[in-house]
């Protein structure tokens, strides 16, 4: 039985399909075309002698790896890790590691951890360590622990932050530790930070410490010990929920979102 044949709307329709996929593909290649081609004149700019060139490629790189994600050129990784190894313009080496953060290429985590030991401006290491905290591997955790106990509390923050963003469980013992035993109000960060690794890491150890905190803390402490346990908790834990209920009822608003999510989540782990 023949098949019918298409009327002239149809033909016209399919053809209309088939020329914007068409045309969508080579928008696709084209611009991909056109990142790549950006991506190299960047990255020449690098390797010049003026400063502002070599940040402006910087810009352009951070530009084009921070929204869409995309894995970085072996040249580009190369590049950018001359600039934050050698280049004598901190505010440089700073950018190369911003830019590396995006990036995240994994060829790039023994040049950060070295730059990391070798680095003293105090920018520049934060940015190193910010950029490590997208850089999943044991070495990336042993070399930051100790920043938890360095003698500038902004090191100490980042670091804190770094290993929550990494939540590896070789870490818990120390950000415990950290969240127990840096009280002043430099530290609030910093034990905020804690709090919130050890509930994403599920550290149940510190529960007795987080409920402590949740109880008496800065603000910004409270509120991240209300989200840890609401990871760690159970509904048979009645002091936590006890404590968890109360902060549901506090002045503070973010605590109270904060502890009210933390119950929801203590049910619908009981519940399921």
């Amino acid at each position: 039985m023949p098949k019918p044949s298409l009327s002239f709307e149809q033909f016209y329709g399919s053809l209309k399909n088939a020329f914007y996929l068409t045309a969508a593909a080579w928008l696709l290649a084209l611009s991909v075309f056109a990142q790549t081609d950006f991506e190299a004149q960047s990255v020449a700019r690098l390797t010049t002698g003026d400063e502002e060139a070599r940040l402006s490629g910087l810009v352009e790189l951070a530009t084009l790896f921070k929204t869409p994600r995309r894995e970085p050129r072996p040249a580009t990784t190369a590049a950018l890790i001359q600039v934050l190894s050698s280049d004598p313009q901190p505010v440089l080496r700073t950018h190369a590691a911003r830019v590396l953060e995006y990036a995240a290429p994994s060829s790039a985590t023994d040049a950060l951890l070295t730059a990391l030991a070798r680095e003293r401006e105090l920018a520049t290491r934060k940015a190193v360590i910010y950029a490590l905290a997208r850089y999943h591997a044991a070495p990336v955790t042993v070399a930051l622990i100790p920043f938890l106990r360095h003698k500038e509390a902004e090191l100490r923050a980042t670091a804190a932050y770094a290993l929550a963003e990494l939540a590896d469980t070789a870490s818990a013992s120390a950000l415990h530790e950290c969240l127990v035993k840096r009280r002043g109000d430099q530290d609030a960060f910093t034990r905020a930070e804690a709090a919130r690794a050890l509930g994403r890491i599920g550290y149940r150890a510190a529960s007795p410490d987080l409920r402590k905190a949740l109880m008496k803390d800065a603000a910004l402490v409270q509120r991240a010990a209300a989200e840890a346990l609401g990871w760690l908790a159970t509904t048979q834990e009645a002091e936590t929920v006890a404590a968890l209920q109360s902060a549901a009822q506090a002045e503070d608003p973010y605590l109270r979102a904060a502890a009210t999510l933390a119950l929801q989540r203590i049910r619908q782990r009981a519940a399921s």
